[in-house]
């Protein structure tokens, strides 16, 4: 029975990897997110800087911060699981190993979570490549493969990926049960416990349940860009001999930090001052 079961040794082969896929909607979501929040608005030095608990403790509505800590805890789960994989057999990966990101917890840089195809937030990138086309096309390849199907499947972009979509379960909830169901325990005198399995009706159970009707995902990934730190100061002085500079007085200085509230308000003023300063470099200054 263990030889005709092939699906199901490579399934279980696999497991740990397949066991991830769970996160990889909450991990899109998450990248989704920050690149919305910090697009050209946070330098490498200060994503470098921030770390997991000062991010979470900066955001002021409790729903977000709590959706946000949701989130980077399925990013963690799913590179625990992946990690060896992604580092050492992924498509992506840092080129440097002060890039390689170990574990996450409160004391991670948020540059890690940032997808980014260089520096720390390769990992990030590489993550969900690994999980994509690494993991679940990969594996429905082989599904096909082994039970011979011929008909293309169908295709989903990975904005919209739903764990519906996925070979997606939780190993307590969804995958243990199954097994318990399709095990038979029989009591001999002077023998024990005799545990067997039907394995061919097992891995009939975990065919309908995870793989039948699953697209292949398109990976298309949103990177993020950084707000450059040092602009060229011979700019600058130029642009202080053409436009008169003026200091600006104590009340307005206060009602400028009065007005900025939190980080993100701050990042979408130097995002403006990014916007003119390439425009004056743009003609010509």
């Amino acid at each position: 029975q263990h030889d005709q079961c092939l699906l199901l040794k490579t399934f279980l082969k696999e497991e740990s990897k397949l066991r991830a896929l769970q996160y990889l909607p909450d991990i899109i979501m998450l990248q989704r997110l920050l690149v919305d929040k910090y697009n050209r608005r946070i330098s490498q030095q200060e994503a470098l800087a921030v770390n997991v608990d000062s991010f979470l403790a900066g955001i002021v509505d409790t729903k977000e911060r709590q959706k946000f800590k949701k989130l980077i805890g399925s990013f963690g789960k799913a590179w625990e699981l992946v990690k060896e994989g992604v580092l050492n057999h992924g498509r992506l990966k840092p080129k440097k190993k002060e890039h390689e990101l170990n574990c996450v917890n409160g004391q991670t840089p948020l540059a890690f979570l940032l997808p980014r195809t260089q520096d720390a937030g390769t990992c990030s990138v590489a993550l969900v490549d690994y999980l994509i086309n690494c993991t679940h096309n990969e594996f429905l390849g082989t599904y096909r493969r082994i039970t011979r199907q011929e008909r293309k499947p169908e295709r989903v972009p990975m904005d919209e990926v739903t764990k519906s979509h996925l070979i997606a379960y939780d190993m307590d909830r969804d995958l243990m049960p199954l097994v318990f169901a399709h095990c038979d325990y029989s009591l001999a005198v002077g023998e024990g416990t005799n545990i067997t399995y039907n394995l061919l009706a097992l891995e009939r159970q975990i065919v309908d349940r995870f793989l039948v009707g699953k697209p292949h995902v398109d990976m298309k990934v949103h990177t993020l860009l950084f707000r450059k730190d040092v602009y060229n100061v011979a700019l600058f002085s130029r642009i202080r001999e053409r436009i008169p500079q003026e200091e600006l007085s104590l009340p307005v200085r206060r009602q400028i930090v009065s007005e900025l509230h939190d980080l993100t308000d701050v990042y979408s003023v130097l995002a403006v001052l990014d916007i003119v300063i390439f425009f004056y470099r743009f003609n010509g200054w």
